[in-house]
């Protein structure tokens, strides 16, 4: 039904250029960072993850493609040996919206899980936030659980910092 493609040095650079303003958009929206910094702030943290770019070692990125060959998501894990294991991360997973709803996350994350087990981890893991709630259903039904939370309180009455 569909298979990982990994990326060329041209994908590398479309996923992160897509990848940039989602995260300064998500991270703006909730919260966490000024949307006059977000761009800024996320092109660093995406050149911080990546300092050798695709051939980083660790990570992984690939294209989603379909049986008749095209590109319908895209997903990006992260593998490291650690205390005698190896973490498995999902990093990150999307099926373009028009290719939704036929079952295509459930096969992208079950090809991410033999990924996982072809590399030795015996668990995959990764971060859904609350305002996902198709996401946290689906991860639901595939049998991922809370493994810890991270809890937040906004506090209003502070002041901006001082530049």
């Amino acid at each position: 039904m569909i298979h990982l493609r990994a990326v060329d040095d041209a994908g590398f650079a479309a996923f992160v250029e897509r990848a940039i303003p989602r995260r300064a958009e998500r991270w703006t929206r909730r919260g966490l960072w000024r949307a006059e910094n977000a761009i800024e702030t996320s092109r660093r943290e995406y050149a911080e993850t990546f300092p050798q770019g695709r051939a980083t070692p660790g990570h992984h990125i690939f294209e989603v493609v379909d049986d008749a060959g095209s590109i319908v998501g895209e997903a990006w894990y992260s593998a490291r040996a650690n205390g005698g294991k190896v973490d498995f991360y999902i990093q990150w997973i999307a099926i373009w919206p028009e290719h939704r709803g036929r079952g295509l996350g459930t096969a992208l994350l079950g090809l991410l899980e033999g990924e996982a087990r072809r590399l030795g981890a015996d668990r995959t893991s990764l971060t859904v936030w609350e305002d996902n709630p198709a996401a946290l259903a689906l991860y639901t039904r595939l049998g991922y659980t809370t493994a810890h939370r991270n809890l937040i309180k906004i506090l209003d009455d502070v002041a901006p910092p001082v530049h």
